[in-house]
C-alpha cells in the first residue's frame, strides 16, 4: 500500500508542478538523506559526498532557473 501511496504522490507532483520540479525534488532525496543522517545519526560526511551535495544542489538550482 506504501507504493501506491508515493505513486499517487508522484503523479500527484508531475500533474500540478511538471516533470522538471519531479525531478528536481528526485535528485533531492539522497542529498536532504545525508543531512539528517548527519544530525541525527551522527553519521560523516567525506570531502567527496560533500562536493557531491554541492555539485547536485548547484545543477538543480541551475536547471530550475533556466528558461
Amino acid at each position: 500500500m506504501e507504493c501506491s501511496q508515493e505513486m499517487l504522490m508522484a503523479f500527484y507532483i508531475v500533474q500540478k508542478q511538471g516533470v522538471v520540479i519531479f525531478n528536481v525534488i528526485q535528485l533531492l532525496i539522497p542529498v536532504s538523506t545525508a543531512v539528517i543522517g548527519y544530525f541525527t545519526l551522527g553519521e560523516t560526511v567525506n570531502l567527496y559526498q560533500g562536493i557531491g551535495a554541492i555539485l547536485v544542489i548547484f545543477r538543480m538550482y541551475y536547471c530550475s532557473n533556466e528558461k
